[in-house]
């Protein structure tokens, strides 16, 4: 029972070295975002896309179990003390590898609907994509550096995507955008934008794990209406 106790590396269920690994979830990350929004965004071959990313997301979902595993035996060697960190780590290590699914989703647009959105949303959206991929890179250094203040003024810039993300989706659904298009295109842009407003939620939640306590974690996913 429990032979993969044995076969772990002994640096690796340091809280150090589960850090290291879950920094190489979040670089994964971005790599998968920027691909599936080639695909989608920027006309890239999506079955040339398809194979680098599934490859990437298979070695996000092996450091994920490998973190899991790790967590194990570093909470049973160290005891209750090392359960705080251990749950932080556990509930950000989700939000990692929810990067890679959502990846995935905006690349099926792309093989579904080979075509790019129509103007004025490929714009926005490529406006988008840059944001998303830069806060993606910073959240991976933020976390590195357990930078609290640095967590505080990304939250805020995260909001402000979120909410942008929020807005045209319902700008589309109440047809109040400048395109009058086929059904399909503003279902495809809809997703999109419901999908990127997913990746930085879950980079938020990353980076709110510096700055709020554990029983607090993932509650800015929640709107302001029914957030505590």
């Amino acid at each position: 029972m429990f032979k993969w106790l044995k076969r772990l590396d002994p640096e690796a269920s340091s809280i150090g070295g589960m850090d290291r690994m879950f920094g190489r979830m979040l670089q994964d990350g971005r790599h998968v975002f920027d691909l599936a929004c080639s695909a989608y965004l920027e006309g890239a071959d999506a079955s040339i896309v398809h194979a680098d990313l599934v490859k990437t997301d298979q070695g996000i979902n092996k450091l994920e179990r490998e973190i899991r595993r790790a967590l194990i035996v570093h909470a049973t060697v160290h005891g209750v003390s090392e359960f705080p960190p251990c749950l932080v780590l556990m509930s950000v290590t989700k939000d990692a590898e929810r990067i890679g699914d959502y990846a995935k989703n905006i690349l099926d647009l792309a093989t579904l609907r080979p075509k790019k959105p129509e103007a004025p949303y490929h714009a926005h959206l490529m406006g988008l994509k840059s944001r998303i991929s830069s806060a993606l890179a910073d959240a991976h250094d933020i976390y590195d550096a357990q930078d609290a203040k640095r967590a505080a003024a990304f939250i805020e810039s995260a909001e402000v995507i979120k909410d942008e993300c929020d807005d045209k989706v319902e700008e589309i659904l109440l047809h109040e955008g400048e395109s009058s298009v086929g059904p399909a295109e503003p279902a495809a842009t809809a997703l999109c934008y419901r999908y990127f407003k997913r990746v930085i939620s879950h980079a938020r939640n990353v980076v709110t794990s510096l700055v709020v306590s554990v029983d607090r974690l993932d509650y800015y996913d929640e709107s302001d209406e029914t957030r505590n």
